[in-house]
């Protein structure tokens, strides 16, 4: 074979054929040269490298190689230029054919796009018509050979012409392919998506393979059922995708709308008219009825009158639904609402998100209005501020920002982060704030908590109310008015002061009990009943308990006697206070035992008898063990002992440290004292003595005033003196010098005092201890 520059083939000028044989002008079709011509009786001398294209010159007809075999695939017609007519002699193998008329047979396997006369025509839609019948004379198709399914009789003016493929014996009474008929070729099976004839050959034509097309028509392809269509298709355009209209008859899509899809459903009986509608580029509808798909993208999965008129916006199902903006969803249920971009309602029936990305799962009434809110279920809730989160029940309103409500009913969260974990009518009223449930709780403050509970409040800052409530029904509970203020149950009960003020009474605690009182700082109620710790740091317990100093302990019993604090630091217990070495009387005093003298040798105690707090020390000295008294402080306040009033301090010496013990002096008076140094004017000198002097020295008991001067001095004598001034006088009077001065009067109250008395009961004298003794 002769080599040419793609498939080493002869070319033109180097071999001795005709290269001028004229072809048919449709020969322009083909892209690409033709690369071999030859006579068709040397075309197996050429090797059919695929896509190689051979042109039989004494035929017209071009071959292309398909690697193996060669196919003839583009003939030439005789065609008579007087008559304008072509005549093919041969077997025709092709799939499309462009014809002005047909006279002679035509076998099917071929699409006819055009036929030109008076009898046969294609219409828009791709269809055959026949004019002026085949049975009564007049032209047309004057005979039809096939099947029991063709009746020429049958077919009127405008009538379809189906036209089947296969023998007649493969034809049923409607015209339909039967698949086989047992009566020689045409047999039909399948292979994939294709039909092949079984036996490679359709009524004498030879075919290795049959694969039908539809025609495209210029308008939209319609499928009709008993005269009402139930699909209609529409061609794509410039990029965009055509439109498929399912279902009843009424559906539509809008005008200029592309790549639409209603799937089937919609109703229309004449009374009540509910088509499935797409009015928006892309847009789908499933099923159902009424539905509508509004904007770009849209999507109703089906159900009854749900409308997705947001871009992107999406209905599954159910009825009275709609997703009204951008990626909003309506996942089903019925008469709800996703207002914003990104909202959501999962289901249910009448809820609504309005806000940005918010979401309602599902229940009934619920709403979620703001940005980022949600409402799990139940009835009637709302979450109406950013990030709220409200899990269900019933009534409930999480309006504070981040705020959650988990349920219950009637409950309310109004603050920023503010919680309700459930229960009833309980309200979180600060930022933080946290009620865990029971009924009727308020935790006001910023970060309070009430746990549970009924009727209780926290107005301060970090308050805590563990539980308890309202003992009485009335619907009074706990209270927690200051700051970081505690109260852990019972009823009733008061931490911190009713002022206004959250600052005043901080970390007061009651820890239970009925209609305690803790209302100053850090002043704690044990327990118990109407008790009260008003003194800062101060402790009250048992009943009717007041410590009202600072740091005062107050404790007291089961009886309704009251027990009050006498002064700040002190413990008072209003009955009997026993331990292991320890009891009291029934003033509450402690002191020891008999039993426990040689373990604690002294005792404190009150004497009832005398009306004293007295100071004990047991003495084994005798043949009988006894207490003696060693001090005593009687009910009026005086101080009374045995040995010197003494005090004691440490100091350093050479020889190390020591204590140096001072005695106070003893007199039979009550003596008051004040001393001072003057100056002299002139030889006279006029002292204000201060006013406390006065107030405890007795105005009608001499006093005693000494003067030391401190220069040359004539003398010094005092010409007035009482308990509010002194005027001293030089003797010569002259002089302008410093004195030192003493004035001693006598308590006022004191100026009877016995000074030699009777011994006091069961006192027995030890003698008094020297200084070295104590």
């Amino acid at each position: 074979m002769a080599d040419t520059p793609n498939h080493e083939y002869n070319v033109p000028d180097q071999g001795d054929q005709d290269w001028h044989q004229p072809l048919n002008e449709n020969f322009e079709e083909f892209e690409v040269d033709i690369e071999l011509r030859d006579q068709e009786s040397n075309l197996g001398d050429y090797d059919p490298t695929d896509g190689a294209k051979f042109l039989a010159t004494d035929t017209g007809v071009v071959y292309l190689g398909d690697g193996t075999d060669w196919n003839a695939t583009f003939l030439v017609a005789e065609y008579d230029d007087s008559t304008g007519e072509a005549t093919i002699s041969g077997t025709l193998a092709t799939s499309k054919l462009d014809v002005g008329s047909i006279s002679g047979s035509l076998t099917g396997g071929t699409e006819l796009s055009n036929i030109a006369g008076s009898n046969l025509s294609i219409d828009s839609n791709g269809q055959l018509n026949a004019s002026g019948g085949g049975g009564g004379g007049g032209g047309g198709i004057s005979s039809l050979s096939g099947g029991d399914g063709i009746d020429p009789a049958s077919i009127g003016d405008g009538d379809t012409l189906s036209v089947a493929w296969g023998d007649a014996n493969d034809l049923d009474s409607d015209g339909n392919v039967t698949g086989g008929g047992g009566g020689g070729g045409g047999e039909w099976t399948a292979n994939n998506t294709l039909l092949e004839p079984s036996d490679s050959s359709i009524d004498g034509i030879d075919v290795d393979e049959v694969n039908a097309e539809l025609l495209a028509a210029s308008g939209p392809a319609i499928v009709t059922v008993n005269g009402e269509r139930v699909l209609e298709l529409t061609a794509q355009s410039g990029g965009d995708a055509g439109n498929l209209i399912a279902g009843h008859s009424s559906n539509s899509v809008g005008s200029g709308v592309s790549g639409a899809t209603i799937a089937g459903g919609g109703f229309d009986d004449g009374t009540d008219v509910h088509p499935n509608e797409v009015t928006a580029d892309y847009g789908a509808v499933g099923g159902g009825e009424g539905n509508e798909a509004t904007e770009k993208y849209a999507t109703v999965g089906g159900g009854d009158r749900n409308a997705a008129s947001g871009e992107r916006a999406t209905v599954g199902g159910g009825r009275l639904n709609v997703a009204d903006m951008s990626l909003s969803t309506v996942g089903g249920g019925q008469s709800n609402s996703a207002l914003y971009t990104y909202a959501a309602v999962g289901g249910g029936r009448v809820n609504e998100a309005s806000g940005f990305s918010s979401t309602v799962a599902g229940g009934e009434k619920n709403a979620a209005t703001a940005s980022h809110a949600t409402v799990a279920g139940g009835e009637n809730n709302e979450a109406s501020a950013s990030q709220a989160t409200l899990g269900g029940g019933r009534n409930n309103t999480a309006s504070g920002e981040r705020s959650t409500l988990s349920g219950g009913r009637g409950n309310e969260t109004t603050e920023f982060a503010a919680t309700v974990a459930g229960g009833q009518n309980c309200h979180a009223r600060g930022q933080f704030a946290t009620a865990g449930g029971g009924q009727w709780n308020e935790p006001t403050g910023p970060h309070a908590t009430i746990a549970g509970g009924e009727y209780n409040e926290a107005y301060g800052k970090a308050a805590t109310i563990a539980g308890g409530g309202d003992p009485d029904s009335d619907g009074t509970g706990n209270v927690v008015y200051d700051d970081f203020g505690t109260i852990g149950g019972g009823g009733s009960n008061q931490a911190g002061s009713d002022d206004g003020d959250t600052t005043t009474a901080t970390f007061a605690t009651v820890v239970g009990g009925e209609n305690n009182v803790a209302s100053a700082q850090h002043a704690t109620v044990l327990g118990g009943q109407e008790n009260e710790a008003s003194g800062n740091f101060s402790i009250a317990l048992g009943r009717n308990a007041t410590a009202s100093d600072p740091g005062s302990l107050v404790v007291g019993d089961s009886t309704s006697d009251e027990i009050t604090s006498i002064d700040a630091d002190e413990a008072r217990f209003q009955g009997p206070l026993r331990s292991d070495l320890l009891k009291t009387e029934e003033r509450g005093v402690w002191y020891y035992p008999d039993d426990q003298a040689e373990i604690a040798p002294w005792r404190t105690f009150y004497d009832d008898s005398s009306d004293e707090w007295r100071v004990d020390r047991w003495d084994t000295s005798g043949s009988i063990p006894v207490w003696n008294r060693k001090m005593w402080v009687t009910a009026s306040g005086d101080i009374e002992a045995e040995g010197a009033k003494n005090f004691v301090e440490t100091v350093d010496t050479d020889d190390g440290e020591k204590e140096v013990v001072y005695t106070a002096s003893e007199s039979g008076t009550a003596h008051t004292e004040e001393s001072g140094v003057a100056e002299l004017d002139d030889g006279r000198a006029e002292i204000a003595l201060p006013d406390h002097f006065g107030m405890v020295t007795d105005d009608d008991e001499p006093l005693v005033v000494q003067t030391t001067p401190y220069g040359g001095s004539a003398g010094l004598k005092v010409v007035e003196h009482s308990t509010d001034r002194l005027v001293v006088e030089d003797l010569d009077g002259e002089g302008d010098y410093e004195f030192a001065y003493t004035v001693k009067g006598t308590r006022d109250g004191y100026a009877d005092k016995e000074v030699v008395r009777e011994p006091s009961a069961s006192a027995e004298s030890t003698g008094s201890p020297t200084p070295a003794d104590d």
